[in-house]
């Protein structure tokens, strides 16, 4: 470059702030600090990132048991899926757990805490296509409300989801209106409530449920431990008093066994203890007999 003040612009290395836009969505590059998106986690798939929902609405106010991507489910940390990629994701891990395929990306975002559909929760939520709000129009996402309060449940406000609440029926409530009505009336309109789990937490609630969730698990599998020593112990109990009892059945018999024969030597060898424990008929014995057992008396 020879001193004439030149530089190589095409290095980027001298360029400030170069290289940091192509991380901008790369989460693990910032050690997974990143600022919590709630419209995102309420309208995207949690596995694909794909939308969960579309415009393709009847143009009035309903429910949503599905979508035309499908079915949607969420798992007690409140994250939400498209269920159809629930379910390959739980295919995948099986697969690669009998050796087959290797662990994706997708089954890992999947976590450990679901390990069969039955973890997974059927989300049913309110659409009001009314009230729907010019930022949703241009994001092209259908508005999502509380069917009591009519708030909209898009990352902002607190979501409530009712398990397993009634068929055909919103179970995703705002938590305001949770709180507020007794749960004899929320049954009655939404169904029985089994457990509630909030959708979309930030991330100091998802850690919180995520620690009070591996406590559950261990207290769960020390309590199965438990329960299995237990029986273990009285398997081998029982088995252990049998072959105690055993060898002191065989002792007595044997004692018994040996008196027995020390009585009958006895009777053999004395005549007179012969003659009184003899098993002959008296009635059949000769007068020669009876008078000759009479003088050895």
């Amino acid at each position: 470059m020879g001193g004439d003040g030149g530089v190589v612009a095409v290095n980027r290395r001298y360029m400030r702030g170069a290289g940091s836009a192509d991380h901008t969505g790369d989460y693990a590059k910032e050690g997974g600090h990143h600022e919590h998106n709630g419209l995102e986690a309420m309208t995207t798939c949690h596995l694909t990132k794909l939308p969960l929902f579309s415009n393709g609405s009847n143009g009035s106010s309903g429910s949503i048991g599905s979508t035309s991507s499908g079915p949607i489910v969420a798992c007690v940390f409140g994250r939400l899926y498209q269920k159809e990629a629930a379910v390959e994701a739980l295919l995948t891990r099986a697969s690669s757990n009998g050796g087959g395929a290797s662990l994706t990306s997708t089954t890992s975002v999947l976590g450990d805490h679901v390990r069969k559909m039955s973890d997974l929760h059927e989300v049913r939520f309110h659409q009001d296509t009314a009230a729907t709000s010019s930022n949703t129009k241009k994001k092209g996402i259908v508005n999502l409300t509380c069917p009591i309060t009519g708030k909209a449940l898009l990352g902002i406000i607190p979501a409530i989801l009712l398990v397993p609440g009634k068929a055909g029926t919103p179970n995703v409530l705002s938590e305001s209106a949770f709180d507020h009505l007794p749960k004899e009336e929320l049954e009655l309109e939404y169904g029985p409530i089994k457990q509630k789990i909030r959708l979309a937490p930030p991330p100091e609630l998802l850690k919180q449920l995520q620690e009070e969730e591996l406590e559950n698990r261990l207290q769960k599998k020390s309590k199965q431990q438990q329960k299995k020593n237990k029986k273990k112990r009285k398997q081998d109990g029982e088995g252990g008093g049998e072959q105690k009892s055993k060898p002191k059945k065989q002792a007595k018999a044997n004692i018994g066994t040996a008196a027995k024969s020390r009585v009958d030597s006895a009777i053999e060898s004395n005549q007179v203890l012969s003659s009184l424990f003899t098993t002959t008929n008296p009635s059949k014995k000769t007068d020669k007999e009876r008078k000759d057992g009479l003088f050895a008396r």
